[in-house]
Formats: structure tokens, C-alpha cells, sequence
């Protein structure tokens, strides 16, 4: 409901990634983070990073957050994130898995990085996950600017998820191809692919919000 109020009406046409924490929410947790320890911050910072590119209600393994984070001895800064209610943990068959306790809280913490510390975070990261999916997402948000060779690396993802029917993930690796596109007809092509994805995945209400994208584009057999 504070979303609602606070996200202006246009907002709510568009093609939304993720969306951010109510103000109330951000304040309070921005306020946490600023009383935790440096090593606390970056373990929970790392997680959020993390997150952004895996798939939804995915944890994190404490060995990844941690080599992420440049931090050696966890335990102090784990039990001092648990504490302050920014993470939980789980344990099962000895691997150590680390998440947000809520959407909200994962928002918050993301938008609390600043972008070059964002922008860093998300390179290193690249380098450090194994899913070919995770990694190039990570590439985009360590991109600020448009990428050819990111975008058809993106398109080739998109076209083997489609091959598998993961048609949601097809989607995302497309839509977020077109916009680090740099040819005009190129991006109009992918995003339109991207469309009929989201379609294919039964996410009938995101393919609408790109309704009035697709119509100011010219006309040709692919857009009609």
C-alpha cells in the first residue's frame, strides 16, 4: 500500500525488474546498516548483490557472500547481521546458505550501494559465480552503458533457455539485451522477441506493459 502511494502512477506501465523498499521500510534499514560493523556491512551488501542476479527466493552459499565480501572470519559480522534482523541463515548437509528475510529488506540494502561500490561489486562477482546466466547479469549491472558483444552473449543465453522451454528466463535475457543494444533495429528485435517470451511464459500482464514500446516502433511483419 505505500508502494502504491509513493511509486508514481506512470511507473506502474512499465517493465519493472524489482521494486524498491517503502521509504518507512528503506529509512529504518538504512539506519541498521549504518550502525553495523564494515565487515557486517559488506557480507550483507554481498548478499544483495548475489541476489540480483539469481533466480527468486534464491539463497546464497556463506562461502561465495564471504569471498565476495573480502571477509575472512564470519562469524562476528553473521552473527551481528542475524542479530540486527538484515539476514537469516540456514544450514543442510553442512553448506551454510544465506537470505534476506523479506523482499523488502533485499530492496533496501541495494539501493543503499552506491554505484561505483555497485558497479565494483557486480564485476567481481562475474568472476565468481558459475551460472552462465548469473554471470552475464552481474556483467549488465557492471556495465552502466550500452555493450554489443554483452547483448548478443545475452540473445545466445535467451535462444538456448528458449530451446528449453525456460521461457521466463529467455524473456528477462532478451528484454535486458535490447536495452544494452546499440543498433536501433537490433533492440527493436530483441525486445519484441523478449515479448513473445513473456507470452510463452504466461506473464501476459508484464507483455503488456511493453504494448505502447512496441507500438511506436515502425511496422513489419515481426512487430505486427
Amino acid at each position: 500500500l505505500q508502494l502504491l502511494d509513493e511509486i508514481p502512477r506512470d511507473e506502474w506501465h512499465r517493465w519493472q525488474a524489482r521494486f524498491p523498499a517503502p521509504r518507512q521500510h528503506a529509512g529504518k534499514v538504512g539506519r541498521i546498516l549504518a550502525r553495523c560493523s564494515p565487515d557486517t556491512r559488506a557480507l550483507v551488501e554481498s548478499v544483495a548483490v548475489l541476489d540480483t542476479a539469481a533466480t527468486r527466493g534464491a539463497t546464497e552459499s556463506l562461502a561465495l557472500v564471504a569471498e565476495l565480501a573480502e571477509v575472512g572470519d564470519t562469524t562476528g559480522p553473521l552473527d551481528e547481521a542475524h542479530r540486527l534482523g538484515l539476514l537469516t541463515m540456514r544450514e543442510q548437509r553442512g553448506v551454510v546458505s544465506l537470505s534476506f528475510p523479506d523482499p523488502m529488506t533485499r530492496a533496501a540494502v541495494a539501493d543503499e550501494i552506491g554505484p561505483a561500490r555497485w558497479h565494483s561489486l557486480h564485476a567481481r562477482a562475474a568472476l565468481l559465480v558459475d551460472d552462465e546466466g548469473a554471470r552475464l547479469f552481474h556483467l549488465v549491472s557492471a556495465t552502466p552503458t550500452g555493450n554489443e558483444e554483452l547483448a548478443a552473449d545475452l540473445d545466445a543465453y535467451a535462444r538456448r533457455c528458449a530451446a528449453d522451454g525456460a521461457w521466463s528466463q529467455a524473456a528477462e535475457a532478451l528484454i535486458t539485451a535490447s536495452r544494452i543494444t546499440l543498433d536501433r533495429e537490433l533492440r527493436t528485435r530483441r525486445m519484441i522477441r523478449g515479448v513473445d517470451a513473456l507470452t510463452g511464459a504466461a506473464d501476459l500482464p508484464q507483455a503488456q506493459t511493453f504494448v505502447p514500446e512496441i507500438e511506436s516502433v515502425p511496422s513489419g511483419p515481426m512487430r505486427n
